[in-house]
């Protein structure tokens, strides 16, 4: 993954804006329960669009050591896109839970992209304060992120699997 994020070739928001960028690898959950380098300024999630789900990356527990692992106004990105499951309403209880500001954008390739492989994919951004988010705001795309007043965030003892599956 590092060296594809690396090369130029391919991606250049490392080479653009971040060369030095320490890179940590590992499971985020136990990488960043022994210390994994923080606080960050921003921390990615994307380990959810294969057919297998960490549901530990998506608990009460999980977000709570990524809040304590990044800066004040640091912001967590997770890409939530699934073929089989909406992770959606799980990432917004466990969200709200927190009481934490989130955004959410569901990206559609453009016609011009079919037959490239493109396909489409699902953000969450949340931070702390919503003034942190406020860049988002003059992007359309982005909307609120809000759970279901009945939505029970998901646990390190509790999820519900057959809730988001998509039928």
């Amino acid at each position: 993954m590092t060296r594809i994020a690396r090369d130029s070739g391919h991606f250049s928001f490392l080479a653009d804006c971040a060369p030095d960028a320490a890179i940590v690898h590992g499971d985020a959950r136990i990488s960043l329960e022994r210390g994994g380098g923080g606080p960050f300024d921003l921390l990615v999630l994307d380990a959810f669009s294969s057919d297998v789900v960490p549901i530990h990356l998506i608990t009460r527990e999980a977000l709570a050591l990524y809040m304590r692992n990044l800066t004040d106004d640091g912001i967590l990105l997770m890409h939530i896109s699934n073929r089989n499951l909406n992770l959606r309403p799980a990432v917004a209880a466990v969200i709200a839970d927190a009481r934490l500001a989130a955004r959410v954008q569901r990206y559609t390739p453009p016609d011009t992209h079919l037959g490239l492989e493109a396909t489409g994919t699902e953000w969450v951004v949340a931070a702390r304060e919503a003034s942190t988010l406020e860049f988002l705001d003059g992007d359309a795309a982005w909307l609120t992120l809000r759970a279901a007043p009945e939505s029970r965030p998901w646990t390190d003892d509790y999820s519900d699997i057959f809730g988001v599956l998509r039928w």
